[in-house]
């Protein structure tokens, strides 16, 4: 089985979870996109040479007040993976949005690990999208709000 055909599987499983026809959550190409609410959109990209999936999030503007010491918390956090759940976190200096990645291996990823991944990655996202608008937050806990709409 490719990469694609596996992650085309595990998306056709998540999708009939989440109630949307299999057939309503699969690469287009290499790319697929969910709407996560009416502001947010879950990305994801195959990269098949590498065999990883990578998942990513706009995770809002970072108003200019306070862009250096949301830079420099998310720096801290990527060094040590601090309220990131292995994921990435940067800056788009020319959008002045922050973003998160989080690289998957297709090896091994079963839908359950996907779903629990992509459940974890949001938690993480929108706790970094309130502490960069100023909310006070503390670290997100394990567990799932039911973040995905459609």
């Amino acid at each position: 089985m490719t990469p694609e055909q596996k992650i085309n599987a595990i998306l056709s499983e998540f999708a009939v979870e989440l109630g949307l026809e299999p057939a309503g959550l699969v690469l287009d190409g290499e790319y697929a996109c969910l709407a996560v609410d009416k502001a947010a959109v879950l990305h994801l990209k195959l990269l098949p040479e590498s065999a990883a999936l990578d998942l990513f999030m706009e995770l809002g503007p970072v108003p200019p007040a306070v862009r250096q010491a949301v830079c420099e918390d998310m720096l801290q956090a990527n060094v040590l993976f601090q309220a990131t759940e292995g994921a990435a976190l940067g800056f788009d200096r020319e959008r002045g949005i922050a973003v998160a990645t989080l690289r998957l291996d297709v090896d091994g990823l079963t839908a359950a690990r996907f779903k629990d991944r992509v459940e974890r990655f949001l938690i993480m996202t929108e706790f970094w999208a309130k502490r960069i608008g100023g909310v006070p937050e503390a670290a997100p806990e394990p567990g799932f709000n039911a973040f995905l709409r459609v």
